[in-house]
């Protein structure tokens, strides 16, 4: 089955208990999320959306455990996460790295419906969304970390540069050279041990 089918699947499975958009986010730090995929707005936003906790109060109140749901409900719709807007739904933990928010931009969600349900058409996302490597994940997080960095000048360009590659690449220390050659930025994260 496609990735296709099996959103088309899920989102239908799902209509059942009114969520019409599913947003699929993975960790890329300990406060930074991904949006990856899901269904309805869930697709057509996947790789734009890169979310922060200490800015999105839905993230801040996620449950700290996997498995655990965290319900919303306005009475019109309202700011969920960056520029999405819903009436009600839940984000839902589903692994350690893993959360999907599932909501109804227009409405409520089934009366009734459960913390189960919610995990189930989450869980449900997850499978559907083809796996992102680690690799992959922190490739996009040092593309937009460089992007969207603040330098006065060229030379703070160049350190932000080096300091992105450096944490990105796990690396001890690295260089940055410029079209001739030349030393531009370097930057050490901790001293070589002797024998290495």
């Amino acid at each position: 089955m496609s990735e296709t089918t099996a959103a088309t699947e899920t989102a239908r499975a799902a209509a059942r208990y009114e969520v019409v958009d599913a947003l699929h986010f993975r960790r890329l730090s300990p406060t930074r999320w991904a949006h990856l995929g899901g269904f309805g707005r869930g697709t057509g936003w996947a790789g734009l959306v890169d979310l922060d906790t200490e800015e999105e109060p839905l993230l801040a109140q996620m449950p700290a455990r996997p498995g655990g749901v965290h319900r919303f409900e306005h009475e019109a719709p309202a700011g969920v996460l960056g520029l999405y807007y819903a009436v009600s739904g839940a984000v839902v933990r589903v692994s350690r790295d893993v959360a999907v928010v599932v909501a109804n931009p227009t409405g409520c969600l089934t009366p009734g419906t459960t913390e189960d349900e919610l995990r189930a058409v989450a869980t449900w996302v997850d499978a559907d969304v083809e796996e992102v490597s680690p690799s992959e994940l922190e490739v996009l997080h040092a593309v937009r970390a460089i992007t969207t960095g603040e330098a006065a000048d060229l030379s703070g360009t160049l350190q932000h540069i080096v300091t992105v590659a450096v944490d990105a690449l796990s690396s001890d220390a690295d260089v940055l050279r410029d079209a001739r050659c030349r030393r531009s930025q370097v930057r050490q994260r901790h001293p070589r041990s002797r024998g290495r």
